[in-house]
């Protein structure tokens, strides 16, 4: 399966639940400020970088996690929805989206 986060600029929300599902930040308890503010590429895109899948990892079953930011779009999501339905049609894929 291929995981991705979005959220509005991509650089809060779903940079979080991206280090939360690969466990690089604790479940166990709130996180402190620090380790917010240290996780990968928290608060480090810039505007002109919304709509670019961001590859975070994979997480312990072998599952893709990856982050975009949407901004004001709503057709960001379909369309990559899209490209991949497209790319798994013409290349027989059935990984899950």
């Amino acid at each position: 399966m291929i995981y991705i986060y979005n959220c509005y600029g991509g650089t809060h929300t779903s940079v979080l639940a991206a280090a939360y599902h690969l466990n690089r930040l604790p479940r166990d308890r709130k996180p402190t400020k620090e380790e917010i503010l240290n996780s990968y590429l928290f608060d480090k895109l810039l505007p002109q970088e919304q709509g670019r899948l961001i590859h975070h990892g994979r997480d312990d079953q072998g599952n893709e996690v990856y982050s975009v930011g949407r901004g004001n779009s709503k057709a960001v999501i379909p369309a990559i929805s899209g490209s991949f339905q497209l790319l798994a049609d013409k290349k027989n894929c059935r990984r899950r989206l």
